[in-house]
């Protein structure tokens, strides 16, 4: 699996939203995040990534330039399917209690095709189907994926609110570089996840429900 990744016949895919800016911001963000460490991984084998390895959608496609076609939702549709036939594996953020109906079809998607799903979340809802049974997102996510990132945490503020202009901007300044700290400390987290990833693929298969029956999920 690592000869193809880096031959290019298998892709890391990164689902992303695409509705706004923000969440493509973040989808590209840590687009390079898992680019940094895979490109790390391959130069500790004194190797050069030649193939690009990681394919983001609306960037990858060129959908910014598409949106004017009449026929632009089909051929990114197309295009997405493509990518998802050469899978090697899948990452992207899953926040909210309304899952994104894109990203949860490629999540589907990668499972069928028995390949490894990585995770995170910075939400701090959860699902609670009792007192002591608590999920941080879907229980079937959770029995599917390959590793779940879960960091909502924000670090703290050393200023107390107030109405005074200066304080203000002081407190505004600083709650922008804690959020930037918030997320690159979930991105972190993806350092030994994506190392093991691409050293010991295998052990991220996912294991498939075996039914010896058929039956009908309607999700």
């Amino acid at each position: 699996m690592k000869k193809k990744l880096l031959n290019g016949e298998k892709k890391i895919y990164i689902a992303t939203k695409l509705f706004n800016i923000c969440d493509k911001m973040a989808g590209t963000t840590l687009e390079r995040k898992v680019y940094e460490i895979l490109k790390n991984c391959v130069s500790d084998e004194g190797n050069v990534l030649e193939m690009y390895p990681l394919y983001l959608p609306f960037r990858d496609t060129n959908e910014d330039q598409l949106l004017e076609c009449d026929n632009a939702f089909q051929v990114i549709y197309d295009a997405d399917i493509s990518r998802l036939e050469h899978l090697h594996s899948l990452i992207t953020y899953l926040d909210d209690p309304t899952k994104d109906d894109g990203i949860c079809m490629e999540i589907g998607y990668a499972f069928a095709n028995n390949v490894p799903i990585i995770l995170l979340s910075s939400d701090v809802q959860y699902y609670r189907i009792d007192k002591k049974l608590v999920y941080h997102s879907d229980p079937i996510i959770h029995r599917i994926i390959a590793e779940y990132i879960y960091m909502p945490e924000i670090p703290a503020s050393k200023y107390e609110i107030s109405s005074d202009c200066g304080k203000m901007e002081l407190i505004a300044e600083e709650y922008a570089e804690r959020l930037k700290q918030a997320e690159d400390n979930i991105l972190e987290k993806l350092t030994p996840i994506i190392r093991k990833l691409y050293e010991d693929y295998n052990s991220y298969i996912p294991a498939q429900l075996i039914l010896n029956f058929l039956v009908k999920v309607f999700v």
